[in-house]
Formats: structure tokens, sequence, C-alpha cells
């Protein structure tokens, strides 16, 4: 009997948007998602009993977005209450706000700084209000105010709204083989995952990219499958 080795990989894709627009709800949401998964993942592997160990299971990212800081006097609570993105909520305004203006626009706006970032309003600075009044009634900017009003309340810091250089943590499961432990113990480069896997699994990638380069076959799904040896799955 054949055996088969696998690689499968999931991911929380939000989080990196999140982190790009410094959103921490939004962050903080998608952890919880990916948690579920987690632990779905490790229940899963110990229905296998005995057979446990034939399976693995690890969790890192690529990269840390944002390179957010907790400065003392943050305020974790005021996140919870969060119920939308801040894209979405972007998004939403915008769409919401097209033809109304005066009264009916403020009402709005501080509908969703209330109802939806969950902020109390009379502690927002008018300033900082009426910026985010004029990025709405321009369509320019809704995001950045939304986020800057929100982080300001929560007392959070970021460091960018790019990647940043800041080390990502990396899980794994089961840990009952000590050499698989110590083999991805340390510091590693986020190349490094990929090529661990490789070796895991006795691949040799670098060989199977040269024969799909040889001969076109990277653009022929039937012969992907048959240099491959198993189905490929497109979306």
């Amino acid at each position: 009997m054949r055996v088969w080795k696998a690689d499968i990989q999931v991911e929380a894709g939000r989080i990196d948007h999140a982190g790009h627009a410094n959103d921490a709800a939004g962050i903080i949401h998608d952890v919880l998602a990916y948690n579920e998964v987690w632990k779905e993942t490790v229940k899963w592997i110990d229905s296998h009993g005995k057979d446990k160990n034939n399976y693995i299971v690890l969790a890192t990212a690529d990269h840390d977005t944002g390179a957010l800081n907790l400065p003392g006097g943050w305020l974790p609570a005021s996140l919870v209450n969060v119920t939308n993105s801040v894209e979405y909520l972007a998004d939403w305004l915008e769409e919401e706000s097209e033809g109304v203006t005066g009264n009916e626009l403020s009402t709005l706006i501080e509908g969703v700084l209330t109802d939806k970032l969950a902020l109390n309003i009379t502690s927002i600075d008018q300033q900082q209000i009426s910026l985010l009044t004029e990025a709405v009634s321009t369509g320019s900017g809704i995001a950045g105010n939304l986020t800057e009003i929100r982080n300001l309340q929560s007392g959070l810091n970021w460091g960018t709204g790019g990647h940043s250089s800041v080390d990502v943590s990396l899980y794994l499961y089961p840990q009952d083989d000590k050499e698989l432990v110590d083999s991805v113990q340390g510091l590693h480069p986020n190349i490094w995952l990929g090529q661990w896997i490789e070796s895991y699994l006795g691949l040799d990638l670098a060989g199977v990219k040269a024969k799909l380069d040889s001969d076109g076959s990277l653009r022929n799904e039937t012969r992907r499958e048959e240099i491959l040896g198993a189905p490929v799955i497109s979306e």
C-alpha cells in the first residue's frame, strides 16, 4: 500500500489586513478564530490514539505586521465590544453617508463610534470627530481616522503600517518526539519552515520544479499531476 505524505496549509489571512490597518480589534478576532482551528486540529490528531505521531501541526506567521507595542495604561477591555473591522466600517460609512449632510451625518458618525467601535463619545476629542467628518464627506482617509480614534482610546501604539522585523512564534503539536521538537526550536528566518517541511516529508522541490520548468508543465495541469503523482487542486 502506498503511504501518502501531505502538507495542508491553513491561513488566517485577515490578520495581515488588520495589522496593516493598525486595527487591534480586527487582529484579536482573527487570532481567536485561528485558535479554534488549532484546537480542532489538535483534537483530530489526538483522536488517532497511538497513531497520532503520524501527524504534526505547526502554527506560525511569515512576518509581523504593524509592530504593535503596549505602553503602560493601555485598555484591552475597550476592544471587547467592537463589532467590525476598521476596513469594513470605512467602506460602510462611505456608502451610508452618500448624500447625507449636517446633523444627520453627525448622528451617523456618532452611531458608528459608539455602537460599532464601542467608544464613549464624550471622551473623544472634538477635533478628531471633525477630522473624521471631513474624511467621510470627502470619501478620503476614513479608515485612517477611525483607526487613530480607536487606538487613542485604547492606549495602543504602532510602529508601522507595514511589515516589521519583530520575531514571531512557532508552535508544534504533538511534542512526544524530543528529536522532532529539538529540530524546530530556536530562531529561524521565515523561509526556513518551508525548507524544514520539505526535509521532513522527504521532498525534492527543486527537482520537481526543474521537471515542471523543463517542458512547460507548470502551465499544464494534467502534466503537473503526472509528475507530482497526485491530483492538483485548483482554486
